[in-house]
């Protein structure tokens, strides 16, 4: 979206307007990695658009710059039943462009894959990011009970087998937060497996899925924070 002139206030929300209608091959679409396209809707996306609830300021004689961040893992549904039409429910943040910055870091592949018991080509590598310091990690799984989702989840592909692999979150607001790897996120990237429960006990129940390493950061604005994972 561009620019636009508004007069100063306090603003408690925005809704961008998205054509997004089943069935429309000009409007919004969907690209596979093997070249398939197909459309993208939203249901009643054309009367309620994205509407973001956050306050904002928009000051007198200054300009305003906020960032609408799509996260594209939790917002495209292809449902069976659908044909060719691939459903979008999006989830949005709403961040202030003055107060964001980046997370960068690298994994020790192999060091991750001993620690965890497997050999350096079975790590399937990746990272969370989580807002507050401290935390348990969790799975992306939409359930709060058992802890907060992650912000962020990238998968990490080193370069070699076994190698290190880096990683760059971008625009994570000024804030503490608590950042995890795993060389078992091909779990929590299939739903078919089974789900990671921070709250398991051993016994009786079984060890959880996912095995993490986590640190605690405090990220500030201009400033690229590094968090490693020797």
């Amino acid at each position: 979206m561009g620019g636009a002139q508004v007069l100063p206030d306090h603003d408690e929300w925005i809704r961008p307007k998205v054509r997004a209608e089943q069935n429309i091959w000009d409007g919004s679409r969907i690209r596979l990695r093997d070249g398939r396209q197909f459309p993208l809707y939203i249901p009643n996306g054309l009367e309620t658009g994205l509407k973001l609830n956050r306050p904002f300021v928009v000051a007198q004689g200054a300009t305003t710059r906020r960032l609408i961040d799509f996260d594209l893992r939790k917002s495209i549904v292809a449902p069976a039943g659908q044909g060719q039409n691939w459903i979008l429910r999006p989830s949005l943040r709403l961040v202030d462009r003055l107060q964001v910055s980046a997370l960068s870091g690298t994994v020790d592949v192999a060091g991750r894959a001993a620690a965890q018991k497997l050999s350096p080509t079975a790590c399937r590598t990746g990272m969370y990011l989580y807002r507050g310091k401290g935390l348990s990690p969790d799975d992306m799984d939409g359930e709060p009970v058992d802890g907060a989702d992650p912000l962020g989840y990238p998968p990490l592909s080193p370069a070699l087998p076994g190698a290190a692999a880096n990683y760059t979150v971008h625009f994570p607001e000024v804030g503490d937060y608590t950042v995890a790897a795993t060389c078992q996120f091909d779990v929590d990237a299939d739903p078919a497996q089974s789900e990671f429960d921070p709250t398991a006990t051993v016994p009786p129940a079984s060890l959880p899925a996912i095995q993490f390493i986590r640190k605690s950061v405090s990220i500030m604005a201009n400033m690229t924070t590094q968090a490693d994972f020797p």
